[in-house]
């Protein structure tokens, strides 16, 4: 996608050079428009590119297309229907960044700073074109996850598989269609992984503090994206690269003491030790307290708690309830109507049937990639557990889900250990 990238960078500096200008300020929607079909023309070429004019690309076009439909819809029709998730979040957002570009600085997330740095500055106060940079991070995180399955010797039909579900999953499409920090969350966590594959291969520590450096980075836009760095951590400690498997070790030691030591060093620096929404907790009722002020409006649910008297315990006993709702919510019981339906049918029961397929291929003897599966694993378990405390609403829910997006997609596509090729004898044969 570095020519898409590229295009959408001279508009930028086209619009730097006239933003301040009257016509410019009575037109911006207009240009915003001219900007994104001179784009889309060079997506288009890009998609053929990468693709090679097969069905990758057909997918991509496809998805592309539909996420351009869905941002038309929501600058202009929302009055008939409002796109899940579309409302007062990215409203919230949109305000802080045209508060930031006017100089009425109000610290309100990263992400308003992100959208005034790295889109306002160039094509001044344009939401549509804010919207449409989300769209493109979002594909790019597809495409820098089919990266990473190449790197696996993913045979075409795997390949064509994972491009399908990335492109074409109704609730991802919506998220990088709004105005929501989600795209750049899972853009980020998407390269985070890409480096972390070159570590698992090739045994480079630099690779490994890059990966986490991303995951880190985008914490500051959420602290819950940190589930990536902690899921490194626990690879690093226990993973033996010589033997090719996770044992406990004389080595598992010292470098537990280390990650420890280096989570406290972050946290005081760049102040994560509070988690986002966890600060000031000291109990399993305080958390439990978070996930209260998180169910505003009707799409929240309510999750089974047995007190057990003890904090920690409690903990330990209630977890895989609220974790089973935070993966499948919206459960049947709560549907509120067609929208909820198919945010269970085709987010919640991906999620789900991710986790089914990796138990099936970790208890395969004969099952390849088994240490990514573990390592994406890690992270979506830590990742689960942290938002299913601080969460107890459906549509916050799915948001949270798709963070990690990427990465279940890629539990998916490598439990399907039947779709690859693997290297044998310096030629590929179908495993």
């Amino acid at each position: 996608m570095i020519f898409t990238w590229l295009a959408l960078l001279i508009g930028g500096l086209v619009c730097s050079v006239f933003k301040n200008e009257i016509w410019f300020t009575e037109n911006m929607n207009a240009v915003s428009w001219v900007i994104i079909a001179a784009t889309s023309v060079v997506f288009l070429i890009d998609a053929a590119l990468a693709g090679k004019g097969g069905q990758v690309s057909l997918f991509f076009a496809a998805g592309y297309l539909m996420r351009i439909l869905l941002l038309f819809w929501d600058r202009y029709y929302s009055h008939i229907f409002i796109l899940p998730n579309s409302g007062k979040d990215s409203e919230g957002f949109y305000a802080a960044a045209v508060s930031i570009y006017s100089g009425n600085y109000v610290r309100y997330t990263a992400y308003p700073d992100f959208i005034n740095d790295y889109i306002f500055r160039f094509f001044g106060p344009q939401r549509i074109i804010a919207q449409y940079v989300n769209i493109l991070l979002g594909i790019a995180a597809v495409s820098i996850g089919l990266r990473i399955l190449r790197k696996f010797n993913a045979d075409s039909r795997t390949q064509t598989i994972f491009a399908a579900v990335g492109m074409l999953m109704p609730n991802y499409a919506v998220t990088n269609s709004i105005l929501l920090r989600e795209s750049i969350i899972v853009f980020l966590l998407a390269l985070s992984s890409l480096f972390f594959v070159k570590w698992l291969k090739e045994g480079k520590i630099l690779m490994l503090i890059i990966a986490a450096a991303f995951s880190l980075n985008a914490a500051t836009f959420h602290s819950g994206a940190i589930a990536l760095a902690v899921a490194y951590a626990v690879c690093l400690i226990l993973y033996d690269r010589r033997s090719g498997k996770f044992r406990f070790t004389g080595k598992t030691i010292i470098f537990s003491v280390l990650c420890v030591f280096a989570y406290f060093f972050i946290s005081d620096i760049l102040g994560y030790a509070d988690m986002g929404k966890f600060g000031r907790v000291e109990s399993v009722e305080d958390v439990a307290a978070v996930g209260e002020r998180e169910s505003r409006g009707g799409s929240g649910y309510g999750v089974l708690h047995i007190n057990t008297g003890s904090g920690i315990l409690d903990m330990a006993v209630n977890s895989p309830f609220r974790i089973f709702y935070f993966i499948l919510s919206p459960l049947p019981w709560d549907w509120r109507g067609m929208s909820d339906i198919i945010a269970f049918v085709f987010n919640a029961l991906f999620y789900a049937y991710c986790y089914y397929k990796a138990y099936k291929t970790l208890t395969d003897p004969l099952a390849k990639n088994k240490q990514m599966i573990i390592s994406l694993l890690v992270a979506a378990v830590v990742s689960a557990f942290v938002f299913s405390w601080g969460v107890d609403n459906a549509g916050t829910a799915l948001r949270h889900r798709d963070k990690f997006f990427i990465q279940y997609l890629l539990i998916f596509a490598l439990c399907l250990k039947n779709k690859f090729y693997v290297i044998t004898g310096g030629r590929e044969t179908q495993k």
